[in-house]
């Protein structure tokens, strides 16, 4: 078996790390102007469709998020106004370090090892196409795990942050995408 760096889950590479804040366009002009990260790109309400709870139930999950590069990393900043059910609720809406992300290959295998390794589904969603999974991973981690495939709508706002970084001068670190 493999060594993981500590940048892996499961052999895949931690692209994102998200915080829950109440400001966002002030959270991301902190981390442009302390540790460089940035630009940032904004949309006030996500467009995300078939919001399933835990058991398939039908949920609520509205928000607001910016997105930046820091080194090989994207920032995301939520603003999170209604989450439903109350458990995912409790475990994403709370004020400070939020999640880890990563492309799964094979989402749902991805996430029914997960559930086995007892990360639990909190809540899943469609951005565009792409099926969006969080995990609680509290118990044993600490922290929520989010997975995606890496496709359409979600590749390209990948590529669009990426690319924004690339040189960037620090100017305008607060965007709309």
């Amino acid at each position: 078996m493999a060594l993981l760096t500590p940048e892996q889950v499961n052999g895949q590479k931690i692209v994102q790390v998200a915080f829950v804040v109440e400001d966002m366009e002030r959270a991301a002009v902190h981390w442009a102007e302390t540790v460089g990260a940035g630009p940032f790109f904004y949309l006030d309400e996500v467009p995300l469709t078939d919001v399933r709870g835990p058991d398939g139930e039908p949920g609520v999950f509205e928000q607001g998020l910016a997105v930046g590069q820091w080194g090989p990393v994207m920032i995301e900043l939520n603003r999170q106004d209604r989450v439903e059910p109350a458990a995912a609720s409790e475990a994403l809406t709370k004020p400070g370090f939020g999640h880890i992300a990563y492309f799964s290959t094979d989402s749902e295998a991805e996430e029914e090892r997960l559930v086995a390794a007892g990360a639990p589904l909190l809540a899943s969603m469609n951005f565009g196409e792409t099926r969006v999974r969080f995990h609680d991973a509290r118990s044993t981690t600490g922290f929520i795990i989010e997975h995606y495939a890496c496709a359409g709508a979600v590749e390209e706002v990948y590529r669009k942050v990426a690319e924004a970084a690339d040189g960037w001068d620090g100017s305008n670190p607060f965007r709309p995408l």
